[in-house]
């Protein structure tokens, strides 16, 4: 099953009472040349993320966005996406005015969750501002 439909909720995934998980395959991702994750949290070990983002890009030689595939952890009661956000980078130079443009979207489509590690508007400026981090990455 996708790993999207195996987390139902915090805490919570499909695994039946007694079933154990065994393994996980991964394909690589075929097309992109820009891969990142980032987790910010309190620590760099051993402590639940505040927020975390999983970015994919195909970016030309002449730096523009081809496709992007971006999701957020920690953000909402399971992976968070934004594909109004990916299909907006499409076509794009992967620019700073690009990815802030971008990341005042990601403020908004982020439904966003509090707890005692972090508030939702902490949480949503900080799911956009990891798109940021993007242009650090060749």
């Amino acid at each position: 099953m996708p790993l999207r439909d195996f987390f139902r909720a915090p805490g919570q995934t499909r695994l039946a009472k007694g079933e154990i998980l065994l393994a996980i395959w991964v394909k690589k991702p075929r097309g992109f040349n820009l891969h990142h994750f980032e987790k910010v949290g309190r620590r760099n070990a051993l402590a639940c993320s505040l927020v975390s983002l999983a970015a994919l890009l195909a970016v030309s030689d002449a730096a523009v966005v081809e496709k992007a595939t971006l999701a957020w952890g920690s953000v909402g009661p399971g992976i968070v996406t934004a594909p109004e956000v990916q299909r907006a980078l499409a076509g794009k130079k992967r620019s700073r005015n690009t990815l802030e443009a971008a990341a005042a979207e990601v403020r908004k489509a982020v439904p966003s969750i509090a707890d005692v590690r972090g508030s939702a508007d902490y949480r949503r400026t900080v799911a956009g501002n990891l798109l940021l981090r993007l242009l650090c990455y060749v």
